[in-house]
């Protein structure tokens, strides 16, 4: 009796955090979209790498739309900029075809 209740009380406890966690993902990726459209109505964007080696460029200006400014976080990997990142992806498809990465080619 006691291993069951046991259980049960794990379980809800893990699903009540992984609900918390969603919704604070979800509201981070909120703000970071906020945070895009704010850049991109300014004629201007933000893309952020991550690993361990630094992107080549620190900027890729573009015939048409904002420029992307690259800013290298090394291994920080924050749910914040990637949510940005995707959103800034699909200004830039809608507007070149390309995503960030082929257009740094």
């Amino acid at each position: 009796m006691n291993y069951i209740l046991s259980l049960v009380l794990t379980i809800s406890f893990v699903s009540i955090n992984f609900s918390s966690l969603k919704d604070n993902a979800s509201d981070k990726c909120k703000t970071a979209i906020e945070a895009a459209e704010r850049d991109y109505a300014k004629n201007t964007l933000k893309y952020y790498t991550f690993g361990i080696a630094s992107f080549p460029k620190q900027e890729i200006k573009l015939d048409i739309g904002p420029k992307v400014e690259v800013v290298s976080l090394g291994c920080m990997i924050n749910t914040h900029q990637i949510c940005y990142n995707q959103y800034v992806d699909s200004l830039l498809i809608a507007k070149t075809g390309f995503d960030f990465y082929g257009l740094a080619q």
